[in-house]
């Protein structure tokens, strides 16, 4: 009473299930809300449970390994893209550092990107809060001297061995930029009151 399997004569198209004419050259004709088509070698992939499906839900679709283990991607013999069972991705040969969920090997390059903080405390306006302690200048001297880089800011060796986090090392500039504007607006009015003075010292000088 049902059409299981058809055979196109003219386009030589193939559908099984679904009793409907097959539109490509294998064509699984509606499928059941799940797994669609499963993969299995001779020792693994016989239950419901494990091997490589392809599956439809819905208007979605995704291609899932259920075993434990790597679901690759590849072209001209070669793997791309690996996806390892804990889900970390690797883009190239190398393998997924850390506890980083992707690796690019060899960079990326992208018109744009756009890095989401956890809260606003993680941003540097509190460089403008009332209880900000603002080392001093001659402090910053010191430090430089010693260090041979800014305060709050990681040495070249540390950026070699560990990297950097962007929105964090973003955070950390601004806030140089801030306390920069802080020690120049406190120079500025130094500079007013040193123009006030001299003003005064010239009317003084000029009534003698």
């Amino acid at each position: 009473t049902r059409l299981k399997f058809f055979a196109d004569f003219n386009s030589e198209n193939l559908s099984l299930g679904g009793g409907a004419t097959p539109t490509t050259n294998v064509h699984i004709n509606s499928a059941v809300t799940g797994d669609t088509v499963k993969i299995t070698n001779s020792t693994t992939g016989h239950t419901a449970s494990d091997g490589l499906e392809i599956r439809t839900v819905g208007n979605a679709a995704s291609v899932v390994n259920r075993e434990n283990s790597t679901l690759a991607f590849g072209t001209n013999n070669t793997t791309r893209m690996s996806i390892a069972a804990d889900g970390k991705i690797t883009i190239g040969t190398a393998t997924t550092p850390g506890t980083y969920k992707l690796y690019v090997e060899g960079g990326i390059l992208t018109e744009k990107v756009k890095v989401a903080l956890k809260s606003g405390a993680n941003w540097a306006d509190y460089v403008f809060a009332d209880d900000y302690t603002l080392r001093s200048l001659p402090e910053v001297e010191s430090y430089v001297k010693e260090y041979r880089h800014l305060p709050g800011i990681p040495s070249a060796a540390e950026v070699e061995k560990d990297g950097i986090d962007v929105a964090g090392m973003d955070a950390k500039l601004l806030e140089k930029i801030e306390e920069l504007t802080l020690y120049l607006i406190d120079l500025q009015k130094q500079v007013d009151a040193l123009k006030i003075a001299n003003e005064k010292l010239n009317q003084q000088l000029n009534t003698k």
